[in-house]
Formats: C-alpha cells, sequence, structure tokens
C-alpha cells in the first residue's frame, strides 16, 4: 500500500481524506416553478437546466449555488456567486455541510449524471438516485486549494473564449467591408458585379448518397453535424469500404481539390469550406458541391463570402424549402447572387486578408481545446487525491 494513502470501497484514498455520500456532501432538491408569465426583470439570475436563462426581481436562494439539470438538460453544472433562483428543470444544493462550494462545483463536473437519467422521453434526472454514490473528500482546507487551481484554468479558458468572440466580431466586420466593396484593399479600384451562382461555376451539385454506410474503414463519408466553418471532423467521419467508395465515386459523389462545399440541409448554410483534403471522401445529399469556374471566381473567396452573416440570413430568408428542417433546394442555390470584383487577384487578396484572421481564431480556439484538456486532467489527479497541492 502507498504511504500516505488507505484502500476504500473506491479504491485508494490519501489518509486524510473521506468517503461519503453526495447526500452528504452536497444534497440536491428540485427547483421552484417560475413561469415566463410570472418572470418580472430584475438582478436575480434564473438558473434552468442549461444555464442562466433569465433575470428576475426576486430569488429564492442565498448564493453562492450549484446547480445542476433535472430535466431536458442533463450533465450541465452551474456555479452562480450571487443569489439566485432554482428554476424547476434544474436540482441545487440545498446544504454544503461545511464543504467549499467552488470545490462541490468542481467535484460535479466529474459525475456522470445522464448515467442516471430516469426519463423514457426528455431526459429526467432524479436526485435519489444520484445520492447513494460515494465521493472522496479532502479537508476544507484542500478543497479549497484544489479549487483555486481549476479556478485559474477557468478563468483562462473564459478569457480566451471572450477573445475568440471579439475576433470572431471583428471577422464579420471586415467581411461586411471587404465583401460587400465598401472597403477596398490598396492597390485595386475595378469594377464590381452581381452574378447568379450557376454562372459563376462550371458545377452544382448535391452530394448523391442518402445515408452514412456501416462498413469496414479506409474511406470517408461525412455528414454535416461532422463538418466545420474550414472543413471536415474526419475522426467523427463514418468510414465505407473501398468498393463502395468506388461505387458512389462514379455516382458523382467525390469532390475535387478547389470545390466549395456547403451544409444545405438542417444546419442550413451554416458551414462552408473549400475542399483541399487528400484523403477519399462521399459527400452526402445534404451537402452541396460547388465547383467553382476558376477563371472566374475564387473559392476561397465564394467560401468567405458563404460564412457572412448578412448573407445566410438573407438566403434562408429568400430561397428556403419547406416548412420542416430547412433545407435550400439544388435550384435555389442555383439562382442565389454573389458581389464579387471581376478581378480575381482583388478576390484573392480578400480571402486571403480574412483567411489570416480565420488563422487566427483557429489558434485561439486550439488553446482553449489544450487549457480544458490541462483542465480535465488535473481534475482527474486532484479530484482522486492522486495529485496533493
Amino acid at each position: 500500500m502507498t504511504e500516505g494513502y488507505k484502500q476504500t470501497e473506491i479504491g485508494m484514498i490519501p489518509e486524510d481524506w473521506e468517503v461519503k455520500s453526495l447526500k452528504d456532501i452536497a444534497p440536491l432538491q428540485r427547483g421552484f416553478d417560475l413561469p415566463y408569465s410570472q418572470m418580472k426583470e430584475g438582478k436575480y439570475p434564473v438558473v434552468f437546466s442549461n444555464g442562466i436563462g433569465a433575470y428576475h426581481e426576486r430569488y429564492m436562494v442565498n448564493g453562492p449555488g450549484v446547480i445542476t439539470g433535472r430535466s431536458g438538460t442533463i450533465g450541465n453544472v452551474h456555479f452562480v456567486p450571487q443569489n439566485y433562483w432554482p428554476h424547476n428543470t434544474s436540482l441545487w444544493v440545498t446544504d454544503f455541510r461545511g464543504n467549499d462550494e467552488k470545490y462541490v462545483y468542481y467535484l460535479f463536473q466529474t459525475i456522470p449524471w445522464e448515467l442516471y437519467n430516469s426519463g423514457s422521453g426528455v431526459p429526467t434526472l432524479n436526485r435519489n438516485d444520484v445520492h447513494d454514490t460515494l465521493h472522496a473528500v479532502p479537508p476544507p482546507t484542500e478543497q479549497r486549494r484544489i479549487a483555486e487551481a481549476l479556478s485559474d484554468v477557468d478563468e483562462l479558458i473564459t478569457s480566451l473564449e471572450k477573445l475568440i468572440a471579439k475576433k470572431k466580431a471583428i471577422k464579420q466586420g471586415a467581411m461586411q467591408e471587404l465583401l460587400t466593396g465598401k472597403r477596398r484593399l490598396p492597390g485595386f479600384s475595378g469594377e464590381w458585379k452581381t452574378s447568379s451562382l450557376i454562372t459563376l461555376c462550371d458545377s452544382i451539385t448535391d452530394g448523391s448518397h442518402e445515408s452514412p454506410l456501416e462498413t469496414d474503414c479506409g474511406y470517408y463519408m461525412p455528414s454535416v453535424k461532422d463538418m466545420t466553418d474550414c472543413g471536415f471532423n474526419y475522426s467523427a467521419c463514418k468510414q465505407i469500404s473501398k468498393l463502395d467508395y468506388e461505387k458512389l465515386v462514379r455516382n458523382g459523389c467525390q469532390p475535387v481539390v478547389g470545390d466549395v462545399l456547403i451544409a444545405k440541409d438542417g444546419s442550413i448554410l451554416k458551414h462552408a469550406f473549400v475542399y483541399e483534403q487528400s484523403v477519399p471522401t462521399v459527400i452526402l445529399s445534404s451537402i452541396t458541391i460547388i465547383r467553382p469556374n476558376k477563371a472566374i471566381i475564387d473559392s476561397q473567396y465564394l467560401a468567405q463570402y458563404f460564412r457572412q452573416k448578412s448573407f445566410v440570413e438573407n438566403v434562408i430568408l429568400n430561397y428556403k424549402s419547406g416548412t420542416g428542417v430547412p433545407r435550400i433546394v439544388l435550384n435555389n442555390f442555383k439562382i442565389i447572387e454573389i458581389f464579387h470584383p471581376i478581378s480575381v487577384k482583388e478576390q484573392i487578396a480578400i480571402s486571403e486578408t480574412l483567411g489570416y484572421i480565420d488563422v487566427d481564431i483557429e489558434m485561439q480556439e486550439k488553446k482553449v481545446e489544450k487549457a480544458r484538456q490541462i483542465k480535465q486532467g488535473m481534475m482527474q489527479q486532484l479530484l482522486t487525491g492522486k495529485i496533493r497541492i
């Protein structure tokens, strides 16, 4: 046995730690009813299952508080420093029993709440199902040190997320100026024109396969949910056999480098990017393959144009089909109008300028992801006593 540790029913823990049930650490209670019709604007947060959703003139619980989802959304844990109103879709800690509130917040993040879903339809969490779960608990002084260390990482993550939001706002502003001709880059003064998308492209086609195939690995078949603004998340993609891949390629489902891919079903226009992958990829019918005529329109310019918030809103308003899942049919894609410089060189200069901002945002997003991984590792070590501080 490791010196300074003891064997318990949940494994090895430090000798000065205790094993306690959740109801003896931080018991939970259902929140309070508050219909939207009865809400009156105020300064006290109303915490729903997925976080703060409103501010009310009254509060029901003295802060600080730790809240998690009871109905609808399960697994999100929220910390509120001030007095608040826990909504009836949430469960809130009624008594911290001398434990550090922020420590309890981090402890709750290690609980697999979704495993305790008792609802057959809407996800529902019954507090009695988790109250008897056992957890290792350090003395209050060590709880505070652990909470402070994890809070430092959270502050870093929050500051990076704010920076990313600021850079994305700057990007949208730059797009609004550069992609409308309101601001011209140095050295360019040529004419701009409006063209229908089909006149700028060699072809505009749907991916022609309806759903991923469950077969052996080697070739990728992404869906809309696997798309990001700048490409596919290939680790999440379905993989298909060489035989199925070759069959689908013959049916015209394979994009070529330089094609612009855009989501047209469900996540309508949410993602658009230039296909630059060398990996074999089959495109589903929920994605449109646009093959620009490179003599008159730059692929990256077109992708950036599609990412404008104002453009997306306009297209959804004027070209959307159906009353169910939002989508744009192929014929409507073809008549979408694009405003562009006649000079392809100016198009490239604009797309490169906006691309530099994309690279900066991507770097910051990688920093956030790295910080989250560090936090996860710290929680696994600190909240089990494997590392002491």
